[in-house]
């Protein structure tokens, strides 16, 4: 009756195995978490890039030729530290700079990486019924960083003393004041009332006090601007010419 017993657990233990897609080789390494996220946009620029397999990873196949690679979709190569953790199960990469902003990077991994048992490394496509598993050919995926935050164009119209500073993102209206902004005329410096469009990708001002029609003016855009998600702008001084209307 135990001899019955250990075959029936046998045999549904192989059948898991068959169905999770482990039927290759009990020494095959299979990726089990990235970050950031394949095909994640938002990322932030100053990010760590994190590789997490089930199995050890053989120290010796992990020093040759770079574990991991970063490449820009123009296939520039982002310089950085790898590392493996003490279990052997985590690779971090490091970039040496911050990423550029609003791009899309490329993380994969060398096929020469093994485990300690010798077999290759793997990403799995699990079917929705996880009636099995495939392995994928590739072992690369891609992300995107957070796009900057600039000015995308300001212009004025004569017949309000208005000023229309577009910029390429959503503002978050909570992280500046209309007093942060100032403009310059004459080396006269004043401030400017603000209102804001529905959009939030674009601010209306109008400058007080004595601003000419016919002499361009300096206006400064504060680096206190920024997103609902922390990205902030970088101070800008933009000179306008407010011309008045030929009537």
């Amino acid at each position: 009756m135990k001899h019955k017993n250990l075959i029936i657990i046998t045999i549904y233990f192989i059948t898991q195995l068959q169905i999770f897609g482990c039927s290759h080789s009990m020494a095959e390494g299979i990726i089990e978490e990235v970050y950031p996220t394949p095909d994640s946009s938002g990322v932030d620029t100053f990010t760590e890039i994190t590789v997490r397999v089930n199995l050890p990873l053989d120290s010796s196949s992990f020093q040759k030729s770079p574990p991991l690679t970063v490449t820009t979709e123009k296939g520039d190569t982002i310089q950085g530290d790898i590392s493996l953790n003490q279990s052997g199960t985590q690779i971090t990469f490091i970039p040496h700079e911050e990423l550029s902003s609003g791009e899309v990077f490329f993380v994969c991994l060398s096929h020469s990486l093994k485990t300690v048992n010798g077999g290759s490394i793997y990403t799995y496509k699990i079917d929705p019924d996880l009636e099995h598993v495939e392995p994928l050919e590739s072992r690369c995926y891609s992300f995107s960083t957070k796009p900057d935050l600039v000015v995308r164009g300001a212009f004025s119209l004569s017949s309000q003393k208005e000023i229309r500073v577009y910029f390429s993102r959503d503002l978050d209206l909570e992280s500046f004041t209309e007093s942060d902004i100032t403009y310059k005329q004459n080396q006269n410096t004043d401030t400017v009332t603000m209102r804001y469009s529905p959009t939030k990708k674009m601010l209306l001002l109008y400058p007080q006090g004595g601003a000419r029609l016919d002499q361009p003016l300096t206006l400064t855009i504060p680096g206190s601007i920024s997103t609902p998600d922390g990205v902030h702008l970088d101070e800008q001084e933009l000179e306008i010419l407010i011309s008045p209307i030929e009537e």
